[in-house]
């Protein structure tokens, strides 16, 4: 079954299934409720005949995630020393229905014909990938490496490595998308200078699609998301979970597992992701400054059914 990717991640799309966690032969019990004892092992919920489960080795990389472990993590390896294994995060044939919603959205605001697009934060280019047979599409991004993944995808599209809070293109466009990278903006300003490029990018009457992946009315803590896939030799077990240390301020965390195992030899590595997390108001409210009239398509693409959507902008000039 196809999963979200990361809000890159995001970040999805595909969707992932929340999952709680699983102990073969055992009952489930959430990741919110377990509280794994520090050391080289921990002891598993027991068993549903009331036997206790066994003990297994633990890595120590897999231990403690609370607020003071997980600042020490290295952030955003997915984008840069992990990049090469996008392909086995995130499948490209997991966007269609995603990208049914933004083509639709496309197609009634810009009316038919092969009109230029420019995607902002288009990581390894799974949700433009089907956008591309219907528009002329360009693309930036901050890492060069998942610009590599989408060159790869979308050979016919024009690529440029930028900020998508600062980067400017010298040309216009009659649309400015920003997938689930619209997830790594983290305080009102980095919204407010993004909302600006995308304006600046645009022909008059232009068109700015956004859509985040959680607000704060709609996040949920303490989510996990898993997958395996494989390609060869290599395999790869990526797991996420979604912590929100300090409701009170505008982001979150997405701490991530690779269990890579290659050639028979398995190797664990931890990610780290901070997203921005804002009510829905502010964006309506902070778009609207930057001079779109605003809409609200319903985007009903995640397995939860959570209230989401597509916030679409018309250049009022």
């Amino acid at each position: 079954m196809p999963y979200t990717r990361l809000r890159p991640c995001r970040p999805g799309k595909a969707v992932w299934r929340p999952q709680q966690h699983i102990t073969p032969g055992c009952r489930l019990q959430s990741l919110r409720s377990f509280r794994p004892t520090l050391g080289p092992s921990r002891r598993l919920p027991e068993a549903a005949n009331g036997a206790p489960a066994r003990r297994v080795r633990q890595p120590e990389t897999l231990y403690a995630i609370g607020k003071s472990q997980t600042k020490g993590m290295k952030t955003n390896r997915m984008y840069d020393e992990f990049a090469h294994l996008w392909p086995l995060i995130s499948d490209p044939a997991g966007y269609a229905e995603e990208a049914s919603y933004w083509r639709q959205v496309l197609r009634d605001k810009l009316g038919p014909g092969r009109h230029a697009i420019l995607e902002l934060g288009v990581g390894g280019g799974n949700n433009l990938s089907h956008l591309t047979a219907d528009f002329q599409a360009t693309a930036v991004d901050l890492s060069d490496k998942m610009l590599a993944n989408s060159r790869r995808l979308n050979p016919e599209v024009e690529h440029h490595v930028g900020d998508m809070r600062t980067v400017r293109l010298g040309k216009k466009f009659q649309a400015v998308l920003i997938h689930d990278a619209a997830d790594y903006l983290l305080s009102e300003d980095d919204l407010r200078q993004t909302f600006q490029t995308a304006a600046i990018h645009l022909h008059p009457k232009g068109i700015f699609v956004a859509a985040p992946d959680q607000y704060r009315e709609t996040f949920r803590q303490s989510q996990v998301y898993h997958r395996t896939r494989s390609k060869g030799e290599l395999e790869l077990t990526h797991i996420e979970y979604a912590n929100d240390p300090d409701p009170s301020d505008t982001t979150t965390e997405s701490i991530h597992f690779y269990l890579i195992r290659e050639r028979g030899h398995l190797r664990i590595e931890q990610d780290r992701h901070i997203f921005g997390l804002f009510p829905l108001q502010t964006w309506l409210n902070l778009m609207e400054e930057t001079g779109f009239q605003v809409d609200t398509v319903p985007y009903d693409v995640h397995e939860d059914h959570r209230e989401a959507y597509l916030l679409v902008g018309q250049l009022s000039r």
